[in-house]
């Protein structure tokens, strides 16, 4: 995928906007188009500020690029633009499309909690959303997933959804994992969004995206919004 995906999607989601595009409106305002493959979402504020899940004693940030909710109440993500999240049953006929997040621990440590900047626009509000070992690059086997549901509403900023292991998922200091949004037979119509992060928009990330037929690795700025958490 080419490296100036991101500014082609920002002068394409500006575009939509403040065009009033005709192209398929899914719900809430939301516009969906395609940059070299990618389902990209783009729509206004809903201006309900929520904000994200609060931190939990005793565990620490292994990975997290979203701002203090004290310090930065309405930079937690960005609220209304992202790539999607899409079910192959959805109503609309967009492709099917999963994403996913990598990152590498700098100690060793046990996952307890990943949190995520993901939102609902239509069709079944649950998604899944797993740890994964890594394989060649690419995500790889599952290390702990689950379905989430009762999404908050893409538009809105910033609440957030967590998975928690209570056992933990032992990861090891200079070794990549993959984060994983993805539908399954219980939400196959789903349609969402991953929202980009906030805090840095230049340094560069493994990300992955699977149209149906694989995983297929894309190294690009910005991330999505996600924190792993544990202890």
């Amino acid at each position: 995928m080419s490296k100036t995906r991101f500014f082609q999607n920002v002068v394409l989601a500006a575009a939509v906007t403040l065009a009033g595009s005709t192209a398929l409106a899914a719900a809430r305002g939301a516009v969906n188009f395609r940059v070299n493959g990618t389902t990209m979402v783009a729509g206004p504020a809903i201006r309900t500020p929520v904000q994200r899940a609060k931190e939990e004693p005793g565990l620490v940030a292994i990975f997290d690029n979203m701002l203090p909710v004290k310090k930065y109440p309405y930079g937690t993500y960005f609220c209304c633009y992202a790539p999607g999240i899409v079910g192959p049953d959805n109503q609309w006929g967009i492709p099917e499309q999963w994403f996913a997040e990598a990152f590498t621990p700098s100690v060793n440590a046990t996952v307890t909690k990943i949190e995520l900047g993901v939102t609902y626009i239509a069709g079944t509000n649950s998604v899944n959303v797993g740890l994964y070992s890594d394989a060649g690059g690419l995500p790889g086997t599952s290390l702990v997933s689950r379905d989430l549901d009762n999404l908050p509403t893409f538009g809105g900023c910033c609440a957030t959804i967590t998975l928690k292991d209570s056992q933990g998922v032992a990861v090891t200091a200079g070794t990549q994992y993959w984060v994983v949004v993805s539908t399954d037979s219980k939400d196959e119509d789903f349609l969402g969004s991953w929202n980009y992060n906030t805090s840095d928009q230049v340094t560069k990330i493994n990300q992955a995206e699977n149209f149906g037929s694989g995983w297929q690795l894309d190294t690009v700025a910005p991330g999505v919004a996600l924190a792993v958490w544990g202890q």
